[in-house]
């Protein structure tokens, strides 16, 4: 044999060894990655269980199954009985088939690819399998490059179902995709759906075209900043004796971001209409701005809240008054003693009869943390506010929504005693009212109040 043959066949002997060594070191580093995200996603959602988990690793692929237990209290609580047929969380199955690299089956060099089957609550599945024939009615499928970032792209058709307890739930399809890099340092979502509904013996409800697109950055651990926007058409709800609601064309943009130590952020909520009964809004808007949030604080008072929503989920009830009051008052001093400020630029709708506006703002300057150790608490804080409200409501709006109480004549009398001393004061079609609080001092209209005494005559 010569040479060359020999170091041919020493090749071809030793390549097969070594990529098969690769897989199998590729594999070790891919479960620990993955047992890694699952434990962080879990800790920033605090109403996720994971009440299972089995990973069976091989030296070319691997399996994952992970079921988790969706409890949320209140709001949706009906609609998560409908899905799960009635019982009190919904139960969720995911079931991961993984690749190890170099060349995960042999269709792209990543360290890792891997096909995700979401496997729902019995009843609900048992419908799927129905209309789908045994198929994953969610198409999931992410790639873990090198650098140790991931790119998940998710696909649903449109689809309708009958549920065992009499309800019918209903999706127009669904596509995704999410991309992350290493560690999740920051993240890029996108986002289209042609809506969701669900109805039954319990009422219906529906959300129409949503889309939505975020991009986020780490910062101070625990935080997510970065820009984001949110559309959905229309929303839609109505029980089963009544009580209709509607919404169309809401739209949220975020932006938030980090200023040297500290983080400000911006959120702008719109909406074309609301209808409400026999109350029909136009034109609503809602703006919160909040700047100079010291950024360790707000990130340590972040992770406080979200064990005690975890602990109270774990008991299957609303987070306790006591454990979110704890939470607040030790850190929501150190927020305090840097100088927040709190402001809505905008809050306003619109009626047949007229509008409503209304802005705000609200700074805590100078407090000290001696401030709040005295006997006086929290409400050592009074002197060191600088605060501004201004709202403006029409007339004929304002003697519309008193004309919904029963004591609407009381009311009107109260709106003419408050004109008579200055609290009120009418411009054109509205009345207006302007707040100033400065240095321990508060104006209405411009006028101190309490008003000072008159001089005798």
């Amino acid at each position: 044999m010569t040479r060359r043959m020999k170091a041919l066949l020493t090749v071809v002997i030793a390549l097969p060894l070594a990529y098969t060594a690769a897989a199998w070191l590729i594999g070790m580093n891919v479960q620990a990655q993955l047992e890694n995200r699952e434990q962080e996603a879990l800790s920033s959602a605090p109403y996720v269980a994971l009440t299972h988990h089995a990973y069976q690793r091989g030296v070319w692929s691997a399996t994952e199954e992970s079921t988790y237990a969706l409890r949320i209290p209140g709001l949706f609580a009906r609609a998560t009985a409908a899905v799960a047929g009635g019982a009190s969380s919904l139960q969720l199955t995911i079931r991961n088939r993984i690749y190890h690299g170099p060349l995960p089956r042999f269709r792209s060099i990543a360290l890792a690819s891997i096909d995700t089957e979401l496997v729902p609550p019995p009843a609900l599945g048992k419908a799927l399998n129905a209309v789908f024939g045994g198929q994953s009615v969610v198409s999931i499928h992410t790639t873990m490059g090198w650098l140790g970032g991931t790119r998940t792209e998710l696909s649903s058709p449109a689809f309708k179902v009958q549920l065992p307890a009499g309800a019918v739930l209903s999706s127009r399809g669904l596509q995704a995709s999410v991309e992350t890099t290493r560690e999740r340092a920051s993240f890029k979502v996108h986002l289209t759906s042609g809506g969701l509904g669900i109805a039954g013996p319990r009422g219906r409800a529906d959300l129409g075209q949503i889309g939505l697109d975020a991009a986020m950055q780490r910062a101070f651990e625990a935080l997510y900043v970065g820009d984001s926007h949110l559309q959905v058409a229309g929303a839609q709800f109505e029980g089963p004796s009544g009580g209709a609601f509607m919404l169309k064309g809401l739209t949220m943009r975020s932006a938030s971001s980090v200023n040297g130590g500290y983080v400000d952020t911006a959120a702008d909520l719109a909406a074309d209409e609301l209808d409400i009964q026999k109350l029909s809004f136009s034109r609503l808007v809602y703006s919160l701005h909040l700047t100079h949030l010291e950024g360790t604080s707000l990130a340590a008072l972040t992770q406080a809240l979200r064990q005690a929503q975890s602990g109270a989920a774990a008991a299957g009830g609303p987070p306790s008054p006591l454990a979110m009051r704890d939470a607040l008052s030790h850190y929501g001093v150190d927020l305090l003693v840097h100088d927040p400020v709190f402001a809505i630029p905008e809050l306003g709708f619109a009626m047949p009869e007229g509008q409503f506006q209304l802005s705000a703002t609200l700074a805590a300057r100078g407090i000290k943390r001696e401030d709040l150790s005295g006997p006086g608490g929290f409400m050592s804080v009074i002197p060191h506010l600088d605060a501004a409200v201004d709202a403006r409501i029409d007339v004929a709006l304002l003697e519309k929504l008193l004309g919904l109480s029963a004591q609407a004549a009381h009311h009107s009398d109260q709106i003419q005693k408050l004109a008579q001393q200055g609290l009120l004061k009418r411009e054109g079609s509205a009345w207006r009212v302007q707040l100033a609080y400065h240095a321990g001092k508060l104006t209405v209209n411009g006028q101190p109040y309490p008003p000072a005494p008159s001089p005798p005559s």
